[in-house]
C-alpha cells in the first residue's frame, strides 16, 4: 500500500512542477509588466502637465510681460530709426541732385548757345559762297545787275529768339531729327510727330515749319 502512494507522488510531483512553473511565470511576467508600464505612463503625463503649467506661469509672470514689451519696444525703435535712416539718405540725396539738376541746365543753355552759333556761322558760309558766285557772275557780265535777298536771317532771329516770334521750341523739331526723317518718312501720322506744329520752328531735322516759314 505504501509503495503504491509513493508511486503516485512520484508521478504527480512533475506534473505539478511542469504546470506550476508557466504558471509562476506568466503571473509574474503580468506582475512585471502591470508596474513598468503604470510609471512610464503616469510620470509622462505629469511631466508634460507640469510643463504647460510652468509655460503658463512664465507667460503670465510679470517678468515675461516685461520682456515683451521691451521687444515690442524695441522694435518700435528700430522702425523709427530705420525710418529717420531713410528720410536722412532722401535728404541727402536730393541736396546732391540739385546741383545736378542746376548744372544739367546750364549745360542745356550752353548745348542751345552753341547750337545758334553754328547755324549762323553756316549761315555765314552760305553767304560768303552766294557772294562768291555772284562775284563770278560779276566778271563774266559786268551789265549783269543782281538783287540778294538774306532770307536766312530773318530765321536766325527767330531760331535764337522763339518767344518772341510766336514759338515755344526752337532747338527740336516736330517730327523727330535727322535728314532719314524728312518727306516721306515724317508726315504728320508718323510716330512722334508733335500734336501742334505752330508752335514749333522746324518740322523736322531739315525744313522750318509753315508758320516759321510764314513768318
Amino acid at each position: 500500500m505504501e509503495s503504491s502512494t509513493s508511486k503516485a507522488d512520484i508521478i504527480i510531483k512533475p506534473v505539478l512542477l511542469k504546470a506550476g512553473i508557466p504558471l509562476a511565470l506568466s503571473v509574474a511576467g503580468f506582475i512585471c509588466a502591470k508596474i513598468v508600464a503604470n510609471p512610464s505612463v503616469n510620470p509622462k503625463g505629469s511631466s508634460l502637465e507640469t510643463d504647460d503649467q510652468v509655460c503658463s506661469l512664465e507667460t503670465n509672470s510679470p517678468k515675461f510681460r516685461y520682456e515683451d514689451g521691451l521687444h515690442s519696444f524695441s522694435s518700435t525703435c528700430m522702425h523709427s530709426t530705420e525710418c529717420l535712416e531713410i528720410q536722412d539718405n532722401k535728404r541727402e540725396l536730393e541736396e546732391e541732385i540739385s546741383p545736378l539738376r542746376i548744372r544739367l541746365d546750364e549745360l542745356q543753355k550752353r548745348e542751345s548757345e552753341l547750337e545758334l552759333q553754328f547755324i549762323r556761322y553756316c549761315d555765314l558760309k552760305e553767304q560768303e559762297s552766294v557772294l562768291m558766285e555772284v562775284s563770278n557772275m560779276l566778271l563774266l557780265l559786268p551789265c549783269l545787275k543782281l538783287v540778294v535777298f538774306n532770307i536766312f536771317q530773318p530765321l536766325l532771329d527767330i531760331i535764337a529768339n522763339p518767344g518772341d516770334n510766336g514759338f515755344f521750341e526752337s532747338r527740336r523739331a516736330c517730327c523727330g531729327t535727322g535728314i532719314l526723317k524728312t518727306y516721306v518718312l515724317c508726315n504728320s501720322r508718323s510716330v512722334g510727330t508733335c500734336t501742334n506744329a505752330t508752335g514749333y520752328v522746324f518740322w523736322d531735322g531739315f525744313h522750318p515749319s509753315e508758320a516759321a516759314n510764314g513768318s
